[in-house]
């Protein structure tokens, strides 16, 4: 998204027309949904981190919202940081060579890449941290086993010599 009308709507230099955009992804992209979201929850999450393993956690339920929420925490560190760099670096028009622009744009796609893993983390953490979820996803898959192992064995004919 180009945003530099709105900056030749509001006066700005022609040179500095691109810091409007800049600004518009720093808020976007690092500020909305990563540092926001990090300040607010401190205090809840050290509250829960606190009950933790304790007599309210039988189920693993408080254990797993901290883990989950933790998670996208985890994930996305890395893409804000080099978001937050880039667009830091856009909009104070520092010099820098096109090699480094190009790699701090490839490494905020990479971890763009990094950050949907959580999408499969999340359902992995819910088997490792749930002991009920996964001792019945292993009876589930050992019935299933079972089944097909006698249905190739009933449905298996040995050549006779």
């Amino acid at each position: 998204m180009d945003l530099s009308g709105v900056a030749g709507w509001a006066g700005l230099e022609v040179a500095k027309w691109q810091t409007v955009t800049a600004l518009y992804y720093l808020i976007y992209k690092c500020i909305l949904p990563y540092l926001i979201p990090l300040i607010l929850l401190c205090k809840p999450l050290t509250a829960i981190y606190k009950r933790m393993n304790g007599p309210d956690d039988k189920n693993c339920v408080i254990s797993l919202a901290l883990a989950v929420v933790s998670s996208y925490f985890v994930f996305y560190s890395c893409y804000s940081a080099v978001a937050f760099i880039r667009y830091v670096v856009e909009l104070t028009m520092l010099d820098i060579s096109p090699r480094s622009a190009w790699i701090l744009a490839v490494l905020q796609s990479l971890f763009t890449l990094l950050a949907t893993f959580q999408h499969v983390f999340r359902p992995l953490l819910c088997f490792v941290l749930d002991i009920d979820l996964r001792k019945d996803f292993i009876t589930l898959l050992r019935g299933r086993s079972r089944n097909i192992y006698h249905a190739v064995q009933q449905n298996s004919t040995l050549p006779s010599v």
